[in-house]
């Protein structure tokens, strides 16, 4: 599972063409998206329109489609990981 990991970090950081972001970001528990109500910095600090590149790159990379009403999966980079692999293990 850690490999998984690493490579969604990879996808979130080429998606969203991430600079300030090192393929070594280990912290998966770090929130993905910018929580309005913790302006504190950490994990990757998406916003909305990232998100749409995540639904795509997810898609592409891993061959797993995302439902709208399902964006809680990413929540960080373990919740996507244990979705990932409970959808790609049902293929």
């Amino acid at each position: 599972m850690k490999d998984l990991k690493k490579e969604i970090v990879k996808m979130i950081i080429s998606r969203c063409n991430l600079v300030d972001v090192s393929p070594d970001f280990d912290d998966y528990d770090a929130p993905i998206f910018v929580n309005e109500d913790d302006m504190e910095e950490s994990g990757f600090e998406l916003d909305s329109v990232d998100a749409l590149e995540l639904v795509a790159g997810v898609k592409e990379k891993f061959g797993v489609t995302v439902e709208a009403g399902n964006m809680d999966v990413f929540r960080s980079v373990n919740t996507l990981a244990a979705y990932l692999e409970e959808k790609m293990a049902s293929v």
